[in-house]
C-alpha cells in the first residue's frame, strides 16, 4: 500500500474569497465553480505546486496553526509588501538558522510565511537563539536574546 500527497486545505469562512487571495498571491487560477463553501486552486501539471482547496467552517482560527505554509521569494521585501496589499497582515520578521522569513497573516487569520534562504556557499548562522514561544499567541517576546521580537 501507498499513500500519495493529495492537497493542502485550508480553513475559511468563506472558501471563494479566501481562495481568490492566495490565486493573487500565488499567481495561480482557482478552479471553476467556486463558491462560499468549496474553492480549489489546482496543482502544477509537473505536481511541484500542490493543489489548495478551502472549505468553509463556522468558527473562526482560534490559536496558532498547528501547520502553516511556507512560501519562498527571491525579493522578500517586495513579495511582503505585495502580500500586505493583497490583504496579508505582517506578524513578524526573523532571521534565524540561515534563513530570513517574514510571517504574516492571510486575510481570514490564517498564518504562513514567506522566506529565504542563503546560498549554499554561505554557512548557516548557528549564533541566533531558539524561538521559544509563538509571536501570535506567547504573552512573552518571540524569541530570547538581542534579536527578541516583540509578542504580537
Amino acid at each position: 500500500m501507498s499513500i500519495g500527497f493529495g492537497q493542502v486545505v485550508i480553513d475559511s469562512r468563506r472558501a471563494d474569497e479566501i481562495a481568490a487571495f492566495w490565486s493573487a498571491l500565488l499567481d495561480r487560477p482557482v478552479n471553476d465553480g467556486a463558491n462560499q463553501f468549496f474553492a480549489m486552486i489546482p496543482a502544477s501539471d509537473d505536481r511541484s505546486f500542490p493543489a489548495l482547496m478551502f472549505l468553509a467552517v463556522p468558527e473562526p482560527r482560534q490559536a496558532k496553526n498547528r501547520m502553516h505554509l511556507d512560501l519562498v521569494a527571491t525579493d522578500l521585501p517586495a513579495e511582503v509588501e505585495r502580500a500586505v496589499a493583497l490583504g496579508a497582515t505582517k506578524v513578524a520578521e526573523f532571521d534565524e538558522y540561515g534563513t530570513r522569513w517574514t510571517t504574516l497573516t492571510d486575510p481570514e487569520g490564517n498564518v504562513f510565511d514567506i522566506g529565504v534562504g542563503q546560498s549554499p556557499e554561505e554557512p548557516a548562522d548557528t549564533s541566533h537563539p531558539v524561538r521559544s514561544g509563538n509571536p501570535l499567541t506567547s504573552p512573552e517576546p518571540a524569541l530570547k536574546g538581542p534579536t527578541a521580537a516583540p509578542a504580537i
